[in-house]
């Protein structure tokens, strides 16, 4: 730690020290409150003519000398330091607060008629004089609602300003905490219904929990719900998180929605994100915020009436939907962040227990023995289950008409060397057959169908190979039978040089 940050550190103790009386926000409001009614009296006066005693308004500087000297300031440091913001430690949440509105009652406890303009000056004086400091980023600390827990120490610690968190979940740790039992409804069983009797599903159900109340936690990955029918317990579900980590501490953003940088300010300082019901039909022409957020990389957030700002948002993703959502671009980076939770199960008729969704999921002796539990848990990664990976690769075939092509059609080739020009045609053949026609241009499906063939054995060669013998007529047969209105014809030039894919081990000397 360097000398800065202890002489920080020494002073934050101190003012806790001499202010070791005050504990709770009403205490702090009533001391506000007494510092300023002393100044009006301090500086009041006698009008000599009258008699009369004069009071003065509390000033906007004096106001911010009484907030400094009375209460925590920081600026919270982002990758611009100049658009850092104003924050103070709340005592009640025991996480600092960076509303205006927040910051404006504190002024006006010290002085009422305080007009918008006075209070926007008073936020001046703060933000040029207060101090940066970075959040507090120690995956180990998880902040719940009544302490921190250390996942080092497996303590309860008490809340300090000296940690800079900006959330925390809205559940009581409760060392070892018991599941409770209602009487037509289990928790735990009901999680290994969901699971359909999937270790790997279930493991991946509880480490969402997990994942979700550790906000420093990155988890780099994203989660779709999926289910093709309602009442599938997905809705249950997702608003069970809402209700473990506080539903201040959520925002909700579809997935199109993250490439705004005002919408995606919503999610400053949340630890879930739920995006509920996405259209399947929406096409995701980029989702560059949305990789950004989930792998903790910088984004430009810009709220509404204040400058923008760039920060790193880390909460937990989850996205809701009835249908494979639409990329344009769904790249190996992507897919690799995906996990997919097919719910699979229908409670309707006498299945529908709506005590569940409208009183258990909201009882606090459920939600401690969710957070108790999952407080904990270890894991290097999120567990990507067999299910999952089927999905995400279906996805990835809605999204991508080459890899389409080269499952549907080119692997019943039997070419050893196949043209790119050939592949092509035969690709623009397919899609109309498919009602799908293209106007991808050849050198972008070169590029796409080169990455897929070299991952399954190909060779791409630019122009120092001819097709010759390697090149089967059986395959051009196949061609002209889908070109059934002889837009795509392809001509063999068999002995030309030219750009092909060959597969690996098949050529032999003297071939070329």
């Amino acid at each position: 730690m360097n000398g800065s940050m202890e002489e920080f550190l020494q002073k934050q103790q101190a003012k806790l020290n001499e202010q070791r009386q005050i504990a709770t926000l009403k205490q702090l409001k009533t001391k506000l409150s007494q510092a300023g009614q002393n100044w009006r009296e301090e500086h009041q006066k006698i009008i000599e003519k009258t008699g009369e005693i004069k009071v003065f308004p509390v000033t906007p500087r004096a106001v911010a000398d009484i907030l400094k000297r009375e209460c925590t300031f920081i600026l919270i440091d982002e990758d611009n330091p100049e658009l850092a913001p104003l924050a103070v430690y709340d005592l009640d949440a025991g996480i600092y607060q960076k509303g205006e509105r927040f910051i404006n009652r504190l002024a006006m406890t010290v002085e009422r008629s305080l007009t918008q303009q006075a209070c926007n000056t008073i936020r001046h004086y703060l933000t040029t004089e207060c101090e940066e400091r970075q959040r507090t980023n120690d995956k180990n600390l998880v902040v719940v609602n009544n302490g921190i827990f250390n996942r080092s120490t497996k303590r309860l610690e008490p809340f300090s300003s000296e940690y800079v968190f900006v959330n925390k979940v809205a559940t009581n740790y409760v060392e070892n905490a018991k599941e409770p039992h209602f009487k037509d409804w289990n928790f735990s069983e009901w999680v290994k219904e969901l699971s359909d009797g999937n270790p790997s599903k279930e493991t991946l159900l509880w480490q969402m929990f997990s994942v979700a109340v550790n906000a420093n936690y990155i988890s780099e990955v994203a989660v779709f719900f999926l289910s093709e029918q309602g009442r599938t317990g997905k809705s249950t579900f997702q608003q069970l998180m809402v209700n473990l980590v506080g539903r201040h501490n959520t925002a909700s953003l579809k997935i199109k929605e993250f490439e705004s940088d005002f919408k995606l300010a919503s999610a400053y300082g949340r630890s879930l994100v739920i995006g509920d019901d996405n259209n399947p039909k929406d096409f995701n022409e980029t989702s560059e915020n949305f990789k950004s957020v989930v792998t903790g990389d910088s984004v430009l957030l810009n709220p509404k009436g204040k400058e923008p700002f760039s920060t790193k948002l880390t909460p937990f993703v989850i996205q809701s939907m009835n249908g494979l959502p639409r990329f344009k671009d769904i790249t190996d980076g992507l897919q690799r962040r995906l996990r997919v939770v097919l719910f699979n199960h229908s409670y309707k008729g006498d299945k529908n227990n709506r005590l569940i969704k409208e009183k258990y999921i909201y009882d606090s002796q459920l939600l401690e023995y969710i957070l108790s539990k999952v407080i904990n848990m270890e894991f290097e990664e999120v567990e990507d289950t067999e299910e999952s990976r089927q999905a995400i690769h279906e996805l990835v075939l809605e999204n991508s008409a080459v890899l389409s092509f080269f499952e549907d059609k080119f692997l019943e080739l039997e070419s050893e060397r196949l043209p790119v020009k050939f592949l092509f045609k035969y690709f623009q053949a397919w899609c109309e057959h498919e009602n799908q026609p293209t106007n991808m241009r050849q050198r972008t499906f070169t590029k796409e169908f080169r990455s897929i063939v070299e991952r399954n054995g190909w060779t791409y060669h630019r122009n120092n190979l001819a097709p010759l013998h390697f090149f089967h007529q059986s395959d051009l047969k196949k061609l002209k039978e889908l070109d059934i209105h002889y837009r795509y014809t392809y001509e063999t030039d068999e002995k030309t040089k030219q750009p092909l894919i060959e597969r690996s081990n098949k050529a032999t000397i003297g071939d070329i």
